[in-house]
């Protein structure tokens, strides 16, 4: 989450497995100054639960965090805050129908509204959704919003960015028997929301586009990030084959204008998936991850003109 422009918080996670083949999951906060390049851990009060495979948005001051895996064998809907001037968590108590616990799904911010997409929840005979929900961070309630057209499948651990109005998801993971990787791009207009969420007996004004340019290959855990006011950013994501993981380190840009994907190559970053990824004024940086059952900490800065830093 950026912070303004010079200051990345990161809280939660969860570690590489240990000797007896457990992981640790975690609820520490961080904050890295983009300045000097500094990580400084954050003394923060009240309750947070330890979670992965959560999501928030950054919003006048206040982290939000929704859902996550909290355990082996449970999911989350909870919403937490933290005060970004006191770094005190609390929870909130939601107004109207939530979301159903889950992770692997994200969150973006768009306007007064985080907005929700997708996920899984359970861990036998799991469902994956392509429910598309908005928070309205002013009074606090949940809406789910009905989308006619080409809608993207159920998944999860896929890639969301915002670009102006147009939301976008890219590839993925769902189960249908079969493991299933995806490299799907849909879009969405969210321009309506402008004029506040609208009556559900005034019918959907959203609808679904899928944009089919050959792209990127098949995967999940990648990041997709807005890229200038036309583009859109690919980095990573990882598949796994039936016998092992498969970790990519390839990045690709999006032209919306254009429908088409290009490759860009560049140098200075292995391959990771399950990283994150955040932009700051004209830089994106790369943060953590993981590869061949190795967890990173570490964190890269992508200019336009510049290899990986």
């Amino acid at each position: 989450m950026n912070q303004g422009c010079h200051v990345i918080i990161w809280t939660g996670g969860r570690t590489s497995s240990n000797n007896a083949g457990r992981r640790s999951y975690l609820n520490d906060s961080w904050s890295y100054h983009l300045l000097d390049g500094k990580w400084q851990p954050l003394e923060c009060k009240g309750s947070y639960p330890r979670r992965h495979n959560h999501s928030g948005v950054l919003y006048q001051g206040k982290l939000y965090i929704f859902g996550g895996q909290v355990d082996g064998e449970a999911y989350s809907n909870q919403i937490y805050t933290l005060d970004c001037s006191t770094y005190l968590w609390q929870e909130l108590t939601p107004l109207g129908p939530c979301p159903s616990a889950r992770h692997g799904h994200s969150c973006l911010l768009y306007g007064d509204y985080m907005l929700l997409f997708g996920g899984r929840d359970g861990r036998n005979n799991p469902h994956f959704g392509n429910d598309l929900w908005i928070f309205n961070l002013q009074n606090n309630s949940w809406k789910e919003l009905k989308v006619s057209g080409n809608a993207p499948c159920g998944r999860y651990f896929h890639g969301m960015a915002l670009l102006g109005d147009l939301l976008f998801v890219f590839g993925g993971f769902y189960w249908d028997g079969r493991e299933r990787y995806l490299n799907d791009l849909h879009s969405v207009d969210l321009s309506p929301l402008r004029g506040g969420p609208p009556s559900s007996a005034l019918g959907s004004p959203f609808s679904w586009t899928r944009h089919p340019a050959p792209g990127p290959s098949p995967r999940n855990r990648a990041v997709l990030v807005a890229w200038g006011k036309d583009s859109l950013l690919l980095y990573g994501g990882n598949y796994f084959d039936g016998s092992q993981d498969h970790f990519l380190g390839d990045l690709w840009l999006y032209s919306v204008e254009g429908q088409t994907w290009r490759e860009v190559h560049s140098q200075g970053l292995p391959p990771r998936g399950h990283h994150i990824a955040c932009p700051s004024q004209d830089s994106i940086y790369v943060m953590g991850g993981e590869c061949d059952r190795k967890r990173f900490n570490d964190i890269f800065r992508l200019t336009p003109t510049r290899p990986w830093q």
